[in-house]
């Protein structure tokens, strides 16, 4: 999607449950419209843009936002969905990805499973 931003998972209610919720935002219609659910719940993931205009959602934590996972999956605009793709080698909840000019996409750091902060970083290649 050529200007249009996906809004993936989040958290609900008064004991915070990961959703599998997902919306795409149109800013020139200012319109949200309902998506296909990511194949697995989660809350605060990483949502990188690669090269291709593929987007790869990865990480988050699951159930009451207690449990990282490793999970992910690309959301391919033409209507295509989600679709799961190779999972992270550690569970990663409060990290951060990048996608680099060679179309790798980095993540970096965040916590564990034990909410143990991780100083790892690995590569994600589509």
């Amino acid at each position: 999607g050529s200007g249009q931003v996906l809004i993936v998972g989040g958290a609900s209610g008064t004991v915070p449950a990961a959703l599998k919720s997902a919306e795409e935002f149109n800013p020139t219609t200012g319109v949200f419209a309902a998506l296909p659910d990511i194949p697995t719940e989660r809350a605060a993931p990483t949502v990188t843009t690669l090269t291709s205009g593929v987007v790869l959602v990865q990480g988050g934590a699951l159930g009451s936002l207690t449990a990282p996972q490793a999970t992910a999956s690309c959301y391919l605009w033409s209507g295509g969905g989600f679709q799961l793709t190779a999972a992270l080698n550690s569970t990663r909840a409060g990290h951060a990805a990048v996608a680099l000019a060679s179309g790798v996409v980095l993540a970096i750091g965040g916590a564990d499973t034990n909410a143990t902060p991780l100083d790892t970083a690995e590569y994600y290649t589509p």
